[in-house]
């Protein structure tokens, strides 16, 4: 059957809790030690009986006291009263002239221990309260002996059952006292291992709550990076688109290679354009950034990395290039780190090629800039060279508007001349007539 234990509180720390249960099995260990003596007084000193129902008394009001939420005066009082009992019960057992029992001495002495299992050590002035309670109380052992003597006979707790219980109860209650505390240290291991596994579960906890948070943490850092990419790209695009409303031809060539060899860093750059020359396709060198030859440079299709560009049609990025390595590019003698070379394809259309070089390498978000910019500057060459075409066209066809105005004058000036001829023609005509008939009419008369 399992004792009911009072007092326990959800608000209280788990040490205290623990405290009041122990004190609840103290209380009923004191409870069986004074119904034992209980049995004795009954059968041998009736007199001594208000002794046990003092300690029933105190057993219930302890309970009571647990009941109220009073722990600390609950615990306090079961600390002193085992010891008040034992100092009145040897006060009337040893008679004058009597040294005094051993087995009191004893049991005093184990009692004064009571506060400590009853009070956690941060308790400590109830319990310090408490030890000096019983100490005293124990010391009046001595003074009260004289006292307090009983004329019944008292030779049953010198000897038989009587001295028995009397050696028994000390030991007994040390008994109790070792098994408390050993329940008490099993209690503190397994609350302990309890902390322990909470601390390791809440440190698991914290170590995914803190890897969510790094994974939170780098995702916003990339989205960021991302963003500020993506703002560079755009703006990269946007400086570089409105270069063509500013400039056309080789004017337009030349700024647009040096703002895209300053906006990405590089040390080099090169711009080709796709020309048809009897309906071969070459490229022509247009512009250049930091190269020593500036030498008009043509090269056909197929002929180095620029040429091959066009075949493949696809950027080419050539990282860390050696030394002894020899390439064959479009940026004269100057042996680059870093190489990409950009064929610009418009409609399936070869508009030229964008070659550019660097100390180091081109970013991700560079490689996506030169994505972009191989689609515009393409789409910008097409429209150039349409454009271009276009104001040829215009050219010759004001050329030919202006020959047919003047062929349209001389005409009018002719069909001018033939109307001021023809009229001339029928004047004269109109004369002859005249003359005629009038020669005729004289020859007649």
């Amino acid at each position: 059957m399992k004792l009911k234990i009072v007092g326990i509180k959800p608000e209280n720390s788990w040490f205290i809790n623990r405290k009041i249960e122990i004190s609840n099995y103290g209380n009923y260990l004191f409870l069986l030690v004074v119904t034992a003596y209980f049995v004795q007084y009954l059968a041998a000193i009736p007199d001594m009986l208000w002794v046990s129902y003092l300690g029933f008394s105190v057993s219930a009001l302890v309970f009571f006291l647990f009941h109220k939420g009073k722990h600390v005066s609950a615990r306090m009082l079961l600390a002193v009263m085992p010891n008040v009992l034992i100092t009145f019960s040897h006060a009337y057992v040893v008679n004058n002239g009597e040294g005094l029992l051993l087995q009191s001495m004893i049991f005093g002495v184990i009692l004064i221990l009571t506060p400590r299992m009853l009070f956690h050590y941060e308790e400590r002035i109830p319990m310090y309260t408490s030890f000096l309670l019983a100490f005293i109380i124990f010391l009046l052992i001595w003074p009260l002996a004289p006292i307090f003597e009983s004329t019944a006979d008292t030779s049953s707790f010198k000897e038989g059952p009587g001295l028995i219980l009397g050696w028994v109860s000390p030991f007994a209650v040390l008994a109790g006292f070792v098994l408390f505390l050993q329940m008490e240290s099993s209690a503190y291991d397994e609350r302990n291992r309890q902390l322990l596994q909470e601390a390791e579960e809440k440190a698991n906890m914290l170590k995914l709550k803190e890897d969510e948070l790094n994974l939170a943490m780098a995702e916003v850092t990339a989205a960021m990076e991302e963003d500020k990419q993506r703002d560079w790209i755009n703006n990269g695009v946007t400086t570089l688109s409105e270069i063509h409303q500013k400039y056309s031809g080789r004017e337009f060539y030349s700024e647009y290679l040096s703002r895209l060899v300053k906006y990405l860093d590089c040390t080099q750059g090169a711009l080709f354009l796709a020309e048809e020359v009897e309906a071969e396709l070459q490229l022509r060198r247009v512009a250049t950034y930091a190269v020593e030859d500036t030498e008009e440079l043509i090269m056909r299709r197929g002929e180095g990395l620029v040429g091959q560009s066009l075949i493949d049609r696809s950027i080419l990025f050539l990282d860390k290039i050696p030394e002894s390595y020899f390439v064959s590019s479009g940026l004269g003698n100057s042996k680059p780190k870093t190489l990409v070379v950009i064929p610009l394809v418009f409609d399936s259309i070869p508009q030229g090629v964008l070659e550019l070089s660097s100390i180091q390498q081109f970013s991700f978000g560079a490689q996506a800039l030169m994505q972009r910019i191989a689609e515009l500057l393409a789409a910008q060459l097409y429209n150039q060279t349409i454009n271009s075409k276009m104001n040829v066209m215009l050219q010759e066809a004001l050329q030919k508007s202006d020959l047919l105005r003047s062929q349209e004058e001389e005409m009018r000036q002719a069909l001018e001349n033939m109307q001021t001829t023809q009229e001339e023609f029928e004047t004269k005509e109109r004369a002859w007539k005249k003359e005629r008939e009038e020669l005729l009419q004289r020859v007649l008369k």
